[in-house]
């Protein structure tokens, strides 16, 4: 009767596992291999070590330490050196009955047992301890999240059933709860039997604290707020624009979701480079990508005061040097993107970015309050590290965008955690200030780099008997306007476009429908708060189309006339630096002066702006 009901609940599992278990594409896979990966608590873990030294004396926040590492030490050995031999459950991807019913990630399968899952066992474990030292209602809401995704990580993999999961983590809740109480009792003890006990089991027992169970129980003191919201903030939008958190992302975190958003849109990007510069090799950008650190270390020699002293800066730098690092690394080695040379399948995201756009940050952290032209010179330089990247046939749009994000964010979170190390030691002209606005919105001029795709809209003619259509593309270029006062301005945009195109309805051509513009007319703005502005425009110009060479007809090249317009969301970052996304609306007259059709498309993107 026990081994029908074993059996029973092992068929009922297996089925779940095939329900759970799917393809959900490229980006799942690199998502979920993530979640799966040991990088992915390297933050969580580097949060709680500051802390516990932020809210508890050095003796107790070290045993806090200690107790968590005995946590996941013993979630670790128990689940994978005690259960799994002497349960023996095979993985679902060794099982034989499951052979090519699952969806297995780069050929990944584990080792040969799977009961329980050790991932869930030290996820849970450890925030089990964690949430019952910081009781904080959000933050355990989180790490509970972070860790069921973990679990859900292993059965998308194929890796675990979905009992071997539930079972870890329950095992993972148990020891933490254990240790926790261990640890409480061990404050507890009076120092003769803390002297007793570390001589009868010979382990470093934390000593010399007075913490009480009534301060473990409220762990976190109170902070005081201010009564009153800065007189600047003065809109919940404002507010929430003007917190830490949103800096410190505000650029990074669209950088990578356009990364991942352009991923099926990468060989439009790179036909731009195939079509205007095929033979284009250069090395520089193997320097480019630490000229900002140089530059950095010169002034900091040189004497020149920066915004923090040389251990504070040292100390930030490490950090953001390790986390970049740590994740551009891992996402290389889990996501195996091939470059678009086919030299490896190292290419997503790109390390050189990454490295150019960590060092360009700290730059403009340590100096940027000097002159805006050093965080000007230093993003450039950045820029010009990802666009040689990609001229060199090193690395895909996707990559140099998510790399970009990926060095901007490390380098925000190593000074996040430099700033609580140190608190007010060693810093020379305080963050808040860099965000800091004079007189809201003001005058939105601005310089930008543009960047978007392109989304047809209708088919065109070139001839009586050839009708071609073009999917979706890319567009790059120049676009800038100077305000007379906060609502009406002047200016214009350069951009270079690149769509693939398809003739007659199913033949995809080799070539690209490539067109070259340049307009100029009136720019609109509408200030919604100190930091927020919607827009418009309306633009006149000129554009060139390329020879065009198909199949079966060749198209010469046409200049003419054409018009824009658009919406756009502005963001005021800071008295230089803004952000722009926008949806533009352009019409083309034809590519073949015999047609009279108008080509209709719409552009979709952001600028990174200068303001003037």
């Amino acid at each position: 009767m026990w081994e029908i009901f074993i059996d029973k609940l092992d068929s009922i599992d297996k089925h779940i596992m095939l329900l759970l278990n799917y393809d959900g594409g490229y980006l799942q896979d690199c998502f979920w291999q993530f979640m799966s990966s040991r990088i992915l608590w390297v933050v969580p873990s580097l949060l709680f070590i500051i802390y516990v030294f932020k809210h508890f004396n050095h003796s107790v926040a070290i045993g806090m330490i200690i107790a968590m590492v005995v946590t996941v030490a013993l979630c670790d050995q128990v689940s994978s050196s005690v259960l799994k031999p002497f349960f023996a459950r095979l993985r679902p991807s060794h099982a034989t009955e499951l052979e090519g019913l699952l969806h297995l990630v780069n050929g990944y399968r584990g080792g040969q047992y799977g009961f329980v899952s050790s991932h869930a066992a030290n996820s849970f474990g450890a925030v089990s301890l964690a949430s019952l030292i910081i009781h904080r209602r959000w933050t355990t809401g989180f790490l509970i999240t972070l860790a069921l995704c973990v679990c859900y990580s292993r059965v998308y993999l194929g890796v675990h059933y979905p009992a071997d999961v539930l079972c870890g983590g329950i095992l993972g809740v148990l020891i933490g709860f254990c240790v926790y109480h261990a640890m409480r009792y061990t404050f507890n003890m009076t120092k003769r039997t803390k002297l007793r006990l570390a001589l009868t089991i010979c382990v470093f027992v934390v000593s010399n604290n007075n913490v009480t169970a009534e301060e473990l129980n409220d762990s976190i003191p109170v902070v005081n707020q201010p009564d009153q919201p800065s007189p600047k903030v003065e809109s919940k939008l404002d507010k929430f624009s003007s917190s830490r958190l949103y800096q410190m992302t505000y650029v990074g975190v669209p950088l990578v979701a356009a990364g991942l958003i352009v991923k099926s849109e990468d060989d439009h990007f790179r036909s731009l480079r195939n079509d205007y510069m095929p033979k284009f090799r250069n090395h520089t950008d193997d320097y480019m990508q630490f000229a900002p650190a140089a530059v950095m270390l010169g002034l900091k020699t040189a004497g020149v005061e920066g915004r923090s002293s040389w251990s504070r800066m040292l100390v930030s730098d490490a950090f953001s040097a390790m986390l970049m690092g740590g994740v551009v690394n891992t996402l290389k080695t889990t996501t195996h993107v091939t470059r678009p040379d086919g030299s490896n399948e190292h290419s997503f995201p790109s390390g050189h970015t990454a490295t150019a756009f960590m060092t360009a940050t700290m730059l403009s952290k340590e100096y940027g309050h000097k002159s805006p032209w050093i965080s000007i010179g230093a993003y450039t330089t950045a820029t010009a590290t990802g666009l040689m990247r990609m001229a060199n046939n090193k690395h895909w749009l996707s990559d140099v965008l998510t790399g970009a994000g990926i060095g901007i964010l490390t380098t925000e979170m190593g000074y996040w955690i430099g700033d609580l190390i140190f608190k007010n030691k060693g810093i020379n002209h305080s963050a808040t200030t860099d965000f800091q606005l004079d007189g809201g919105m003001g005058n939105p001029s601005f310089a930008s780099l543009y960047v978007g795709l392109n989304v047809p809209l209708s088919r065109y003619d070139i001839d009586e008997n050839n009708t071609f259509r073009t999917s979706s593309g890319s567009s790059v270029g120049l676009e800038g306007a100077y305000f007379f006062n906060p609502y009406l301005g002047i200016g214009g945009r350069f951009t270079v476009s690149n769509t693939a195109l398809i003739v007659n309805g199913d033949k995809a051509e080799e070539n690209s429908f490539d067109a070259v513009s340049l307009c100029g007319g009136s720019y609109l703005s509408y200030p919604l708060s100190q930091r927020w502005a919607i827009g418009s425009k309306l633009l006149c110009g000129f554009v060139h189309y390329p020879r065009l060479e198909l199949s079966n007809v060749t198209v010469g090249t046409r200049n003419g006339v054409c018009f824009g317009s658009g919406l756009s969301c502005s963001f005021k970052a800071n008295n230089n630096y803004g952000i722009r996304f926008f949806i533009d609306y352009n019409l083309q007259p034809s590519h073949n002066k015999a047609s009279g059709e108008w080509m209709n498309t719409l552009a979709c993107g952001a600028s990174f702006a200068l303001l003037l």
